[in-house]
């Protein structure tokens, strides 16, 4: 991360939350300390490398510079949204699910040279071929 934080403001995001969350709107308070610790919670300290996460329908995405081993699109098809699971994939699907209800979507990648905003619009891309069929 890009930004230092300083330990005391460590400390004070340490005693409101134990660990990670799927989606930042569980955080009380969310603030810019609070999201970044959470994000590197989950990309650095949990079981299986978690590069995204929520915040509401926002995916908030992590470049793990690797290749990731996760969910295939077919585990997504015809799913309700959970924000316990992030994935572009299937913020994908309800935007699929939302096209089929005469509601116009969109999706918008957005970040910094080198933030994988490619690959993930390359996921998405294919996703939604496939879910079309």
């Amino acid at each position: 991360f890009k930004r230092s934080i300083t330990c005391e403001k460590m400390a004070s995001v340490e005693k409101v939350r134990e660990e990670a969350v799927p989606d930042m709107t569980a955080i009380s308070d969310l603030d810019e300390e609070k999201m970044l610790k959470n994000l590197e919670d989950r990309y650095l300290h949990s079981a299986t490398t978690e590069p995204y996460t929520y915040v509401s329908t926002v995916l908030v995405a992590i470049n793990p510079l690797k290749k990731i081993v996760g969910p295939t699109n077919e585990n997504f098809f015809n799913t309700a949204f959970n924000p316990n699971i992030p994935h572009p994939n299937a913020l994908a699907e309800l935007a699929f699910q939302r096209l089929n209800s005469e509601h116009n979507q969109s999706i918008v990648v957005s970040g910094e040279s080198g933030a994988g905003k490619t690959e993930t619009s390359k996921m998405v891309v294919q996703y939604l071929s496939e879910r079309s069929f």
